[in-house]
């Protein structure tokens, strides 16, 4: 069974690097929005022994690597259930080189990923194309609202690893944007506990429930780069009370193989 997992929730772009095997996540800095790394110590009865939460400065550069695993309890990569936003665009996505755009990025090494939708209430959205004219709008050539479809889509990325007593996760941590530091957060395993650790780019602020957070990825694309100049914007569908208070309304996506373009130094 599987007693180490490694959570992303909220605003998160996940990229597999086929050449190293590596996921690399991209996390948008967004308004309402604290990055953090929370840390979560149950026993065998699934009572919390401890939390820890780490807030994170804008445009840390962190990599999770493993030390001492026994295997991973899913030995597959499945994201079947996230959004792709290269199927919504249906052409290459290239990635801001702006470090400041970014509230972090994550290299998981040696990590299979898969998807989730939301455990007690998975989002249905409503996906809505606006196209932008490519000259100045006039009411002959005004820009257009139309929309695509309606999907549940997955809000949570996980990864599982079997672990041997004394074995680790090591997230090393550096920053470079105003004030350059480094730092290491190493999660020991130990005999009869479960360790979850979770990047967290979620909403927490009051206009969770009523405003679509799937703006905010475009502010880490280069929407230079598109021939046709157009976003998408995701609506929940008859979004439950208090859904302000469970996160934001877009969850995390996807882009695949040599659909994304990084730019170096990121």
């Amino acid at each position: 069974m599987p007693n180490l997992d490694i959570q992303i929730k909220g605003l998160a772009l996940c990229h597999f690097d086929e050449s190293n095997g590596n996921w690399r996540v991209f996390f948008p800095k967004a308004e309402n929005h604290d990055f953090k790394i929370i840390v979560e110590k149950f026993n065998t009865t699934g009572r919390l022994l401890s939390l820890r939460e780490y807030v994170i400065p804008t445009a840390t550069r962190m990599n999770l690597v493993s030390k001492q695993i026994t295997g991973l309890a899913t030995a597959q990569n499945n994201v079947t259930s996230s959004l792709n936003i290269f199927t919504l665009h249906n052409e290459p996505i290239t990635l801001t080189s702006e470090i400041s755009k970014y509230a972090g990025l994550l290299t998981l090494h040696n990590c299979f990923l898969k998807s989730r939708f939301h455990p007690d209430s998975p989002l249905e959205v409503d996906i809505w194309d606006f196209r932008q004219p490519v000259d100045p709008p006039t009411p002959q050539n005004p820009p257009t609202k139309e929309w695509v479809d309606r999907k549940t889509v997955a809000t949570e990325f996980l990864t599982s690893f079997e672990t041997d007593s004394d074995s680790s996760v090591e997230i090393t941590m550096q920053t470079d944007f105003e004030i350059r530091s480094e730092s290491i957060l190493s999660v020991k395993q130990e005999d009869d506990v479960k360790y979850v650790v979770t990047f967290s780019n979620d909403c927490e602020g009051a206009n969770c429930e009523t405003e679509s957070d799937f703006k905010f990825f475009y502010e880490i694309i280069d929407e230079t780069g598109f021939n046709i100049k157009r976003r998408f914007e995701l609506i929940l569908v008859d979004p439950p009370p208090g859904r302000g208070r469970m996160g934001n309304p877009c969850g995390g996506i996807i882009v695949q193989g040599d659909e994304l373009s990084i730019p170096n130094g990121l």
